[in-house]
């Protein structure tokens, strides 16, 4: 027998319960799959495939296989073969295999939906209360041990229904338990084709899957074409991962295919033929002997495409009318939708069309009711497709996407056929649903391509301003001062329709003006919205802009003004409910506190953000703030703690998949480090942060955003700390980047600090005099009052170090005094608390200052009596 009539045979067994089922759970392996053209070749290919998952079936370790190839290169083939030799294993997995779909390429997690439906066992049309069951049934109601709200979410996914606002959050970490959960009972195995189509959240979901999956057999498997890695490079990067690129096979593999095919009517001449015009593509080679077969001339068929497009004009009128009409769909379709396009007798035509092995039925369907079928491959779907006239297809798309409706198909691909059918009215209101289930899931790259194209297609003006709402918050969370963000500031402001409307329309406008710093009177205006905004009880809008209020007031070191700004957000925050107003308040109050020195109530007030964010099970927002923690205790001195809550931040960042929390709690880890010492349990961690400063210092370009300028600081203080003899020298690129990037992007807070540390730098690389007009500058700015948010220390013994060494001594005792007022001001905030001499000894720059203070007699009393009370 051949191998694919092995692979129906097993599927056959599997499905009367009898003999080694290739699949066991989810079941959408297809009926019928194979044809007359054999597996060949792929050795090398496929013995690379089978040894992962035995690795991790064996060692119980996740692995991930990239099969990568150009269409028509053989990759269904080896996915068949593939899972026909794991379900003969001893360990045979619980299989799960999808299709991604050109259609819903942008689709928030549409894949992550399709698989863990199919891990389920329910169909597209499911109930959440169906879903819901399925969830506790699949898991014997574990999950409930998580929270309700996380399980009512997933089963909202899984049903695709909508949800609200920040679901992330409980959503991940629900999604991912569920697939650890079943992995822990057995391997399993996640299959997805055409993953090129896939749509980016659900492939970094699953990346996040496979590294909490660590003690679990857990294989995935994606068929690609090659671009799958174009746009997230670093997708799988530190998984084991396995990625298999398939080249043309043999000429062997392709006379083999042929032969298969053709049967008796096989000559050698025939195909040799086919052999060399094949080159090497199974695919080409199949349909090349098919036309040969049925006595065609296949040497008139110069590529896949024309081959496939032979194969389809010699289909009966009516079987390939149904085939071009079943393309619409995309690569799967079903009987009820090729009805509803016009074909009454649908099923027989269907039968017929996967006898000419065109088409081929699924064992399981999407919608339930609705038999499936795909075509054979992508590209005969799309030779049939193109196949069309514009009138043809205009026509269809309109009668699918109404088909597709009410079988409760997602928004995105909904769209995009009521779109392609030219009723741009409905596509806009299913890309409106699609672009708030992105934003809702935290999909904001996926946000603004729908709101854009949502709001495209709005009627009228309460319609559009509505649309460009949405659009607004996804360009805000995903970039605030983007310049392409002016596309929704200025659809709120023309289509502004009520004193309601205006109100939002300016603040926005208020805000994004604050962000990029342009535009003038912003108090004055951001001010004004939150008063009008509070009139008309637009509650969220008077919090957002009162936050943007005090944060720029903070900022700006207007901490007075900041103060109250905070004050009257946590008095909202309070009556109305708003968490988020809360965490703006206690967050202002911190920047305030510890910019006036007062340390330790700075502190507080950072925990106190954390904790309103993780008793509202705002996990993101959790993380951010438990790490922002670990950045106070950092400045204190405070070394374990600091540490200990920055990893805490970092695993709950991990737990909910959020990579720019990830990456803003590695800059402050590399802080740490750069602050203690290195330390060989983290270095780990700090392996791509410290790549990306090192490729930046050989003059690689980097974005001026906050996270990666904290990165390129860091790691030039960490230089500093080094013996290697080029350190200063590197150190120097870093820390002049770093120091240039603030001052041209006004982040005050952290600029006199970083042109401290530059300074010293130039020093060490030899440039003494550089060094004081650095280190003059950043102390200047500190004593006009500019805010700091890190130690002053750095500033002053860079300026004392660099003067003593151009042999100015009276310059160099006068930074010392210079600096004893800001450090006892620091070590007020910390009166009466046990990291108060910590903050002295434990914190390098502190220890510094004051080992030299003492040399010139300037050390204070405040700080003598306490280093004597310690050493006592």
């Amino acid at each position: 027998a051949t191998t694919a009539e092995l692979t129906r045979g097993r599927y056959e067994l599997s499905q009367r319960g009898g003999g080694s089922a290739l699949v066991r759970g989810a079941v959408p392996a297809r009926r019928g799959e194979g044809g007359g053209a054999p597996f060949v070749g792929r050795v090398a290919e496929l013995a690379q495939i089978l040894g992962a998952y035995e690795r991790c079936a064996e060692d119980d370790t996740p692995v991930v296989v990239s099969c990568l190839g150009a269409p028509g290169i053989g990759k269904s083939r080896l996915r068949r073969e593939v899972l026909a030799r794991i379900g003969a294993t001893e360990r045979s997995p619980r299989l799960v295999v999808v299709r991604s779909e050109s259609f819903g390429q942008r689709y928030a997690l549409g894949l992550a939906a399709e698989l863990l439906r199919a891990v389920v066992g329910l169909p597209k049309g499911a109930t959440a209360s169906d879903a819901a069951s399925a969830i506790d049934l699949k898991l014997g109601g574990t999950v409930r041990s998580a929270e309700d709200r996380a399980r009512d979410l997933l089963a909202r996914l899984v049903a695709n229904e909508a949800f609200d606002d920040g679901a992330r959050d409980a959503l991940w970490p629900a999604m991912t338990d569920l697939v650890l959960k079943l992995a822990a009972d057995g391997a399993l195995a996640l299959v997805v084709e055409d993953a090129q189509w896939a749509d980016p959240e659900s492939l970094a979901w699953l990346d996040h899957v496979l590294g909490r999956a660590q003690g679990r057999p857990l294989f995935a498997l994606l068929l690609s074409r090659p671009g799958l890695f174009k746009e997230s490079p670093r997708l799988f990067a530190g998984r084991d991962h396995v990625r298999v690129d398939l080249r043309p096979v043999s000429k062997r593999a392709t006379r083999a295919i042929a032969r298969a095919v053709l049967g008796e009517r096989a000559t050698e001449d025939t195909v040799e033929r086919i052999a060399a015009q094949a080159a090497g593509s199974p695919l080409f080679a199949e349909e090349l002997a098919r036309l040969s077969a049925i006595g065609r001339d296949a040497t008139k068929a110069p590529t896949i495409e024309a081959a496939i497009q032979a194969s389809l004009d010699a289909l009966e009128p009516q079987l390939r009318d149904a085939a071009l009409r079943l393309s619409t769909f995309g690569l799967s379709g079903w009987e009820g939708g090729l009805v509803a396009l016009g074909v009454p007798d649908a099923r027989e035509l269907l039968g017929l069309l996967a006898a000419h092995e065109i088409v081929v039925e699924q064992a399981e369907s999407r919608f339930s009711g609705q038999r499936e079928h795909a075509f054979k491959h992508a590209l005969v779907r799309e030779v049939a497709y193109s196949s069309l006239d514009a009138d043809g297809k205009r026509m269809l798309h309109g009668i699918a996407a109404r088909w597709l409706d009410g079988m409760n198909e997602d928004a995105a691909t909904v769209a995009r056929h009521y779109e392609l059918g030219g009723a741009s009215e409905q596509a806009g209101v299913h890309w409106e649903r699609a672009a708030r289930r992105a934003l809702a899931a935290d999909a904001l790259g996926d946000a603004v391509t729908m709101g854009e194209r949502a709001l495209a297609f709005a009627v009228d003006a309460e319609t559009s301003f509505a649309r460009a709402l949405v659009l607004d918050e996804a360009f805000a969370r995903l970039d605030a001062k983007s310049p392409e963000r002016e596309t929704s500031v200025r659809a709120l402001s023309e289509n502004v329709h009520d004193e309601a409307s205006r109100v939002r329309a300016d603040g926005a406008q208020a805000r994004y003006d604050d962000s990029r710093g342009a535009g003038a009177q912003i108090f004055e205006r951001l001010a004004d919205v939150r008063r009008r905004a509070a009139a008309l009880e637009l509650t969220d809008e008077e919090a957002r802009s009162g936050a943007a209020l005090a944060a720029r007031h903070a900022f700006a070191g207007q901490l007075i003004e900041a103060e109250r700004e905070a004050s009257s957000l946590l008095a909202l925050a309070d009556k109305k409910g708003l968490t988020q107003a809360a965490i703006d308040g206690w967050q202002t109050l911190a920047i305030v506190r510890q910019t006036r020195g007062e340390l330790l109530a700075a502190l507080d007030a950072r925990r106190n953000a954390a904790r309103a964010a993780s008793q509202a099970g705002l996990r993101v927002r959790e993380a951010t703030l438990t790490i922002n923690v670990g950045f106070a205790l950092t400045t204190i001195g405070a070394q374990k703690e600091a540490r200990a809550a920055i990893e805490q931040g970092l695993a709950i960042a991990s737990n909910t998949g959020s990579q720019g929390v990830l990456g803003l709690g590695r800059m402050l880890l590399l802080g740490w480090a750069a602050t203690f010492g290195a330390d060989q349990a983290i270095d780990r961690v700090l392996i791509d942060a410290r790549a990306q400063a090192d490729h930046a210092a050989q003059g690689g370009w980097t974005p001026n955003d906050r996270i990666t300028l904290g990165v390129l600081f860091y790691r030039g203080v960490e230089l500093l700390r080094h013996g290697d003899p080029d350190a200063p020298t590197r150190a120097r690129a870093l820390l002049r980047m770093a120091a240039e990037a603030y001052r041209a992007t006004d982040m005050r807070d952290v600029l006199p600090v970083a042109l401290g540390e530059w300074a010293e730098a130039e020093r060490r690389a030899g440039d003494a005099s550089r060094a004081v007009a650095l280190a003059t500058e950043a102390a200047a700015l500190l004593e006009a009052g500019a805010p700091s948010l890190l130690n002053e220390a750095p500033v002053y013994l860079a300026l004392h170090d660099a003067a003593s060494e151009v042999g100015d001594v009276s310059a160099a005792r006068d930074a010392i005094a210079r600096a004893m007022p800001p450090l006892v001001r620091r070590l007020t905030g910390l009166a009466g608390s046990p990291y108060a001499l910590g903050f002295l000894t434990r914190l390098p720059h502190n220890a510094a200052l004051i080992a030299t203070s003492e040399t010139y007699g300037l050390l204070p009393r405040e700080v003598e009596s306490l280093l004597e009370r310690a050493a006592s």
